[in-house]
């Protein structure tokens, strides 16, 4: 919508004036007290706003997933440790796992054999990544 400035000969002269009035006009200045009352005020809005808001709560629901999720893996590894110890205290010197094996300890074996720490890395791992992407998206 174009409009065209309509021009009155009448209007021109108060436009000049308004615009003389206005460019030399002084500066204008609060008044005295003015700053420190508005100052104030803003330090009781804080002060009152400190003593009334509550402090954000920790996220239980989220968090105790994690809690779990971890004493089960040191849990596991706990008990992993354990039959390790027991099986190097029951094998001989050069680590045969034949006992272990006709026991049906595989457990053991599988320590000793550097898999099951490989698999509980590759385990934490993923249950580490699953868990962010749940608590992220």
């Amino acid at each position: 919508m174009n409009r065209r400035k309509e021009t009155n000969p009448q209007a021109e002269p108060i436009d000049r004036e308004l615009d003389r009035i206005l460019l030399h006009e002084d500066a204008l200045l609060p008044s005295s007290g003015f700053a420190a009352s508005v100052m104030h005020e803003l330090q009781r809005e804080v002060a009152r706003q400190a003593t009334h808001t509550s402090p954000i709560p920790f996220p239980w629901k989220r968090a105790i997933p994690g809690f779990a999720a971890i004493s089960a893996g040191l849990g596991i590894l706990v008990r992993l440790a354990i039959i390790t110890i027991q099986a190097g205290r029951t094998t001989d010197s050069q680590g045969d796992f034949l006992p272990q094996l006709h026991l049906g300890d595989l457990s053991a074996l599988a320590m000793h054999s550097s898999i099951a720490p490989a698999a509980l890395a590759l385990a934490g791992a993923w249950l580490c990544v699953a868990l962010a992407r749940k608590m992220a998206g």
